[in-house]
């Protein structure tokens, strides 16, 4: 079971996502916990393509989203057009000490982290691709 979708990096496109991933989810008998995850972390890598991938002004990109299972894993690979972004690279974001203290952002790379099993990060010519990896046994 696979499916693909192909959005512009806007906002406006998180209903049709969030549809795509719910689709893909009842589909392939995934179950609501899985089916919550998958939607909570691609939203979160929208938002932040949408608000940190582009320079300020710069006309929408394309993205590419494709789901499938795969090994007793659902992948979801994230393919967007925006400016280099590792996010395996950056640090693990710490949750001690006090809100006036924490960096601002990270946290919803924490979040990404958190619910999925496996996170890989690829720059292909001038693509991001981002393959992240969710246990479903």
């Amino acid at each position: 079971m696979a499916a693909t979708l192909t959005i512009a990096s806007d906002l406006a496109e998180l209903r049709r996502l969030r549809a795509f991933v719910d689709a893909f989810c009842l589909e392939s008998r995934l179950g609501e916990r899985i089916a919550h995850s998958l939607t909570l972390v691609v939203e979160e890598l929208l938002t932040n393509l949408v608000a940190y991938g582009y320079d300020p002004g710069a006309p929408a990109g394309v993205v590419t989203v494709l789901l499938h299972v795969e090994g007793g894993a659902v992948v979801l690979s994230f393919d967007d057009d925006g400016r280099p972004f590792d996010p395996t690279t950056r640090p693990v974001y710490d949750l001690e000490g006090s809100l006036e203290d924490r960096p601002v952002g990270g946290l919803g790379l924490h979040l990404i982290r958190t619910m999925m099993d496996e996170v890989r990060y690829a720059r292909v010519g001038d693509r991001n691709c981002l393959i992240l990896t969710k246990r479903i046994q």
